[in-house]
């Protein structure tokens, strides 16, 4: 087996992404998908002087002559612009309905008293223009509201339906297959005997794949090399990305990287300089890929993180940024282990991140994962790589993200 550095099999992944390209989705079901188009204002924001309070509009220079105003009408939200026809009058107004026409300033319901029909309004308390969202205040029409791409949030949904987008452009899902290996699994509903394990990992990546919005379906092969080759080749015309748990070591029964040659895949890397992770193996034929990770828990763990989220954030057009961290390194393999991040600060455009170590007894320690929210990648002495922070949760990349300007010129 010959290794290779975390920083090269980092780098196969960005030279091994696939164009997935895009396809339409429903606005319900657009959130955590990849926005692949620019989203434009279709007319300003807001689209007329909007009342802001409930209370009553008039023309300010009206003031200067008068405190006490005839109530001329009502202007409700969801009504069509009326017309304040009388100087010394004023309109009774609601929250989000459009300014009458004639008026340019609205006072409170609370700075005003209302008697007999007249409002009675003290002038030195009023500033013109004041409680009103001028039209185009925020955008006008044609401007960018979201640069793509971007991962679409609750608050992006707000906006897309605002500008009556129902069908989105988004960036296409990879079909995923997750395959677990080895006589010594069973089902989780299983009682396993004493010899036998529940399946875990298969459920994990299947979990982190719906974070990020990709739908996987679960299979199991037995240790026997046809019943490997031939599951191998079914799903490789099925779908777009294996991910195979255990079976790539050098053990007797561990048959995955046999298979995939015979059936044409080619071997990009097998084993990195890593603990825990180091047999992953890694190929591709045609624009299929398959990640074959070793069997146990923290190791599939760590190499999704890494690996296969790296490849998919390059495919979809959503890179993941660094999470640099001081440490200190030592000679040897690099190392990933359980950490919490417990603390972020931001400093202008600087971020600094502060994490604890958890306690782990090895690779097959999936008990500790439990009071992890990342990974901490710690190079050895000798690399280039910095250390970095590799979070569990996809929301915190979005968080480091740096945000985008919310409206552009169009």
């Amino acid at each position: 087996m010959s290794l290779i550095s975390v920083e090269e099999a980092l780098q196969a992944m960005r030279e091994h992404r696939v164009d997935l390209g895009t396809e339409e989705v429903a606005l319900e079901n657009a959130t955590g998908r990849i926005l692949r188009e620019n989203i434009l204002a279709d007319r300003d924001f807001p689209p007329f002087d909007r009342v802001t309070k409930d209370g009553i509009a008039l023309q300010y220079q009206a003031l200067a002559a008068h405190n006490r105003f005839s109530i001329q009408g009502i202007q409700a939200a969801g009504e069509p612009q009326q017309e304040l026809t009388k100087p010394e009058g004023c309109m009774e107004v609601m929250t989000g309905a459009i300014l009458p026409a004639g008026t340019d300033t609205v006072i409170m319901y609370e700075e005003v008293e209302i008697t007999a029909g007249v409002a009675h309004v003290n002038p030195e308390k009023v500033a013109k223009r004041q409680n009103i969202h001028f039209k185009g205040m925020d955008a006008r029409a044609g401007d960018v509201l979201l640069q793509a791409p971007a991962r679409l949030t609750s608050g992006h949904i707000n906006t897309l339906a605002s500008v009556g987008k129902v069908s989105i452009t988004v960036a296409r899902l990879p079909r995923i297959a997750i395959i677990s290996t080895g006589d010594e699994l069973v089902d989780p509903d299983q009682s396993p005997a004493q010899h036998q394990i529940r399946k875990s990992n298969v459920y994990a990546l299947k979990s982190l794949l719906k974070e990020e919005g990709v739908k996987a379906d679960l299979y199991h092969v037995h240790d026997e090399q046809e019943a490997v080759q031939q599951k191998l080749r079914q799903l490789l015309e099925e779908y777009d990305a294996l991910l195979i748990t255990g079976g790539v070591s050098k053990g007797k029964y561990d048959f995955v990287p046999d298979a995939l040659h015979h059936l044409g895949v080619q071997k990009v890397f097998h084993g990195i300089k890593q603990r825990p992770g180091k047999p992953f193996w890694f190929g591709v034929k045609d624009e299929k890929r398959v990640f074959a990770f070793p069997g146990n828990p923290v190791s599939t763990f760590v190499c999704y993180l890494l690996y296969f989220r790296e490849w998919l954030g390059q495919s979809i057009n959503w890179p993941l940024p660094q999470v640099p961290l001081q440490a200190n390194t030592k000679p040897g393999l690099q190392e990933f282990w359980h950490h919490r991040l417990v603390r972020a600060t931001w400093s202008g455009q600087a971020q600094a991140f502060e994490v604890e170590e958890i306690g782990t007894s090895g690779s097959g320690d999936l008990v500790s994962l439990n009071l992890a929210n990342g990974i901490l990648s710690v190079p050895p002495a000798t690399a280039k790589e910095a250390v970095r922070f590799v979070p569990i949760s996809t929301h915190f990349y979005d968080f480091v993200n740096k945000p985008q300007a919310a409206v552009s010129s169009h």
